[in-house]
């Protein structure tokens, strides 16, 4: 397991376990892609094309459960500045 496209609540995430000279290291690159509201059943058929090698993993999922490690690494990911201020704008358009 190498790739991955993750969601964290409505928050979509391309996930990969990094490297180091060919060998894997203990940590997962982790880039915020965009903000889906649908089901986790849209979720995959809309994000599975774009992403057919990579695995899925949805938190909160029976079947597809997140690993707490990728879980722990999205929210510290949630914390910068950069995928923080799309998190706001976000929390505060579902306010208006």
């Amino acid at each position: 397991m190498s790739n991955v496209v993750a969601r964290y609540g409505n928050f979509v995430f391309n996930c990969d376990i990094s490297r180091k000279l060919g060998r894997l290291s203990d940590g997962w690159n982790v880039n915020f892609v965009d903000i889906f509201e649908g089901t986790d059943d849209m979720f995959i058929a809309t994000y599975k094309p774009r992403y057919p090698q990579h695995q899925f993993q949805i938190y909160k999922h029976i079947k597809k459960s997140m690993s707490k490690e990728l879980r722990d690494k999205i929210r510290e990911t949630i914390k910068e500045p950069k995928v923080r201020d799309r998190v706001r704008e976000y929390n505060l358009s579902k306010l208006v």
